[in-house]
C-alpha cells in the first residue's frame, strides 16, 4: 500500500485516479505468491478485455437508458462471479465502472480507459515484486504437513473399509465422514503441488518426489474406493484372508506415517508388511474354474452364483494387492524423499511453519 501512494504522488507520470493502483494491490496481494501470480494475471487480463469492450459500448451505444441498463447486468454480474470466477468479475467490474464514470463525466472515455489500465499494470507489477520479496508463504513449507495429513487420512479410510471384511462393526456414517476426509486431504494436497508449480523454479523444492507421492495418494484412495463397493453388500467373502491383506497393507502405509514423522521404522511393522495372505481357498476356486472351462461336458454343470462369487472374490484380491503395491512404491518415494533432504531433521524442520 505504501510502496502503492509513493507511486501515486508522481506527478509526472501523467495518470489520474491513481487511488485504483491502492485499491488493486488490496484486492490481489496474498501472502502465497502462487495465489498472488493467479489473482494478479486475472485482474490484469480482466481489465483489459472489460476495458476493451466498455470502451466499444460506450463508442456504438449512446443512448442513455441502454447503458443504464448495462451498468446494473454488470454490476450484478461482477458480484455474481466475485468468488468463483475472478476474470469474469473483475470484467464486468471494468464495465460498470466506465460506465459509471461516463455518467458522472461524459466524454472522457479515452482518460479512463488509460488510467485504468495503465493503474492497474502499475498495481500488478508492484504486487508481483511485494510478494517475492516480502514474507513470501511458498508451498513447499506446506508439503510434509499435507503429506502427512493425506497418509493418515488414506489409512483410517483403509482401515474403515477393510473392517467390514474383517466382520467387525460397520457404520455406513462413520464411513462417509472417512472417505471425505481422505477426499478433502487428497485434494488439498493436489492443490498445494498444482500451485508449487506455479512458483520460480528456486522454490520448487523435490518437486518430482511430491509429484510422486500426490500420484500415489491418489491411487490409494481411487483403489480404496473400488475396494469399499464390496463392504455395501450382504454377501460374504470369507474365502479371503483379510486380516493377512489387513495387516500387511497397514504396516506398509504406518511405514509411510513413520518416515514422514521423521521416526524409524520398527522391526514388527517390517515382519507385518512381509506377511503372506493365506488365499489358497480362492487359489483352488480359480483351478477348479479353469478345469470346468476345458471341460465342455461341465458347461451344465456351471453355478451362475458361484461364478459372480468368484469374480467379486478374484476382483477383491487384485485390488488388494494393488493397494499394497502402491502403499510400497508410496513408501519408497518417502525414502527417496528423506534422503533428498539429506537428514531427519530436514523432514520436520517444516512443521514448525505450519504453527
Amino acid at each position: 500500500m505504501l510502496v502503492g501512494y509513493l507511486f501515486s504522488l508522481f506527478q509526472f507520470l501523467g495518470i489520474g485516479h491513481t487511488y485504483w493502483i491502492m485499491i488493486t494491490v488490496v484486492a490481489i496481494l496474498k501472502p502465497a505468491y502462487s495465489i498472488t501470480k493467479k489473482r494478479n494475471l486475472l485482474r490484469l487480463y480482466g481489465t483489459i478485455a472489460g476495458a476493451v469492450i466498455a470502451y466499444g459500448i460506450l463508442y456504438f451505444i449512446p443512448v442513455n437508458e441502454a447503458l443504464f441498463t448495462i451498468l446494473l447486468v454488470s454490476m450484478i454480474m461482477c458480484f455474481s462471479f466475485l468468488k468463483g470466477r475472478y476474470f469474469w468479475a473483475v470484467l464486468f467490474m471494468t464495465i460498470y465502472i466506465f460506465l459509471s464514470f461516463n455518467f458522472l463525466s461524459p466524454g472522457h472515455v479515452n482518460v479512463i480507459f488509460r488510467d485504468r489500465i495503465v493503474d492497474t499494470a502499475i498495481a500488478a507489477v508492484i504486487t508481483s515484486v511485494i510478494a517475492y520479496i516480502v514474507l513470501p508463504v511458498w508451498e513447499h513449507t506446506q508439503n510434509l504437513e499435507l503429506m502427512k495429513k493425506s497418509a493418515d487420512s488414506n489409512l483410517i479410510y483403509f482401515q474403515c473399509v477393510i473392517s467390514k471384511f474383517l466382520e467387525e462393526g460397520f457404520d455406513l456414517e462413520e464411513y462417509k465422514v472417512k472417505r471425505k476426509n481422505a477426499i478433502i486431504a487428497l485434494a488439498n494436497l493436489s492443490d498445494n503441488f498444482q500451485r508449487m508449480i506455479s512458483e520460480p523454479k528456486n522454490q520448487q523444492k523435490k518437486l518430482e518426489v511430491v509429484h510422486q507421492f500426490v500420484a500415489t495418494s491418489h491411487l490409494i484412495t481411487a483403489y480404496t474406493a473400488s475396494l469399499s463397493q464390496y463392504v455395501k453388500k450382504e454377501e460374504k467373502y470369507p474365502e479371503i484372508d483379510a486380516e493377512g491383506w489387513s495387516r500387511k497393507i497397514e504396516a506398509e502405509m504406518q511405514k509411510v506415517t513413520y518416515l514422514l514423522n521423521g521416526e524409524k521404522i520398527t522391526e514388527s511393522l517390517k515382519k507385518e508388511s512381509r506377511i503372506e495372505p493365506e488365499d489358497s481357498p480362492l487359489d483352488d476356486l480359480i483351478l477348479k474354474r479353469k478345469t470346468e472351462l476345458t471341460e465342455s461336458e461341465g458347461y451344465d454343470r456351471r453355478d451362475p452364483d458361484k461364478i459372480s462369487h468368484l469374480t467379486e472374490l478374484k476382483n477383491i484380491h487384485d485390488v488388494l494387492e494393488l493397494i499394497y503395491d502402491v502403499a510400497k512404491e508410496q513408501r519408497k518415494v518417502i525414502e527417496k524423499y528423506k534422503s533428498e533432504s539429506g537428514s531427519t531433521s530436514d523432514l520436520t524442520a517444516a512443521a514448525p511453519l505450519q504453527s
